[in-house]
């Protein structure tokens, strides 16, 4: 059972690959995050600000912070936040918190339009997650989205090994009730198979503040652990001719001319016509 106390060791964690070692079955970050996460949030995204919880060693960071025009990072491990304010030191949209690992008190109420973590809340027990909840409803604005990664293990009958250190008192079930409870509206949840053959461990959960008449839709994918092996083994270039990969290409190359071409108005017009 991941306690707050334990979650603190990824201080001392070596991070040798930062981060990059858990995203392996689909090859790296770059195929996970355009054939994986992207898929699932980009009717969200770009945005005005993003919240993140959790990011590690910034693997999806360098991917939100080009969809936004203010990013807001936050992590129980110090070390985690320091790492991230020095790989993304000249980007100014980006604020940076370390928290109890329960709540978000740094952040302003309906402040935020979409709050993302991945990889991260599977390792974080009930008693928590009803604590963010709470905080989640506050710092939303209305019609604010959220997608988390967490935990499906006490919903499973355990027939095989699982790997990845999940939270044991955490399922769609229940991470449903606790978003109903703190009117948090639940339109998609994806159940996985997370590094195992068939034991669903994991949930993906897509939540809105507000908008109740939004349709719910559960999905139950055992298939997870083949896509990834699918989309390790597709050519990049494949994957860089998808249209998420398109469409975040050219926020990113807009961002960096809004950046880098303030001067000349003329020059910044014609290479936007050019992307």
């Amino acid at each position: 059972m991941p306690t707050i106390k334990e979650n603190l060791a990824w201080n001392t964690y070596n991070w040798k690959e930062d981060g990059d070692e858990w995203s392996k079955p689909w090859g790296n970050i770059e195929r996970q995050w355009y054939q994986l996460i992207l898929p699932k949030i980009n009717k969200i995204v770009p945005t005005q600000t993003i919240l993140e919880i959790a990011p590690g060693h910034g693997r999806c960071t360098k991917y939100l912070k080009e969809l936004c025009k203010k990013l807001i990072i936050v992590d129980l491990n110090k070390n985690c936040i320091d790492y991230c304010k020095k790989i993304f030191s000249d980007d100014k949209k980006i604020e940076y918190f370390t928290n109890n690992g329960k709540d978000l008190k740094m952040i302003p109420s309906n402040s935020i339009d979409f709050i993302f973590s991945w990889d991260s809340f599977v390792h974080i027990e009930k008693k928590e997650i009803e604590e963010y909840a709470k905080e989640f409803y506050r710092v939303l604005k209305n019609g604010g989205y959220v997608f988390i990664h967490h935990s499906n293990l006490k919903n499973c009958k355990i027939k095989e090994p699982t790997k990845g250190w999940r939270a044991k008192s955490m399922d769609y079930k229940i991470f449903k009730k606790i978003c109903e409870k703190n009117k948090l509206n639940v339109i998609r949840q994806e159940l996985v198979n997370w590094n195992t053959k068939s034991t669903l461990t994991d949930c993906f959960s897509l939540f809105i503040k507000g908008r109740s008449n939004l349709k719910y839709s559960l999905i139950k994918n055992n298939n997870f652990m083949k896509e990834a092996e699918q989309i390790k083994n597709k050519p990049i270039e494949e994957i860089r001719k998808n249209p998420d990969y398109i469409k975040q290409d050219k926020i990113t190359k807009k961002y960096l001319i809004k950046k880098y071409y303030k001067i000349n108005s003329k020059i910044k017009e014609l290479i936007e016509k050019l992307i």
